[in-house]
């Protein structure tokens, strides 16, 4: 079995290309790209498509941002949506079966025990209730 860090898997919708309708899914692995329809991969974006620019270094990309104002090129939440796919991927694993959330309500479905693989018992020092 490899190792899911080995992989990044992204399913996008694109409304924006007529030719190409449904989910895509691009494998982003160790610098190279695959995709399930790999005719995507040659395809020029319209131009009314928002383009990022380069940047191989969150931490950096995240100080420069500060210094100059402009917008970093992940915003929280684009980190806070990763995150929960990755908080899936886990529940997954540990279950040994496959997960569900309802992405509006931002919650799992049907699982009490999906949600106790993501979380733990809040220590003393912590704990909501003295406040």
């Amino acid at each position: 079995m490899k190792q899911a860090a080995e992989y990044r898997i992204i399913s996008i919708q694109l409304s924006h290309l007529s030719s190409f309708r449904g989910p895509l899914h691009i494998l982003l692995q160790h610098g190279a790209i695959e995709a399930s329809d790999p005719d995507i991969l040659g395809t020029q974006l319209p131009s009314n498509v928002e383009r990022f620019y380069k940047s191989n270094n969150h931490m950096t990309n995240f100080v420069e941002s500060v210094r100059s104002r402009r917008k970093t090129i992940c915003d929280a939440e684009i980190g806070h949506k990763s995150a929960t796919i990755c908080h899936l991927g886990v529940s997954a694993v540990r279950l040994a079966r496959k997960v569900k959330c309802n992405p509006k309500k931002e919650e799992f479905v049907g699982y009490k025990d999906v949600v106790a693989t993501i979380s733990r018992p809040i220590r003393k020092l912590w704990d909501y209730d003295v406040i």
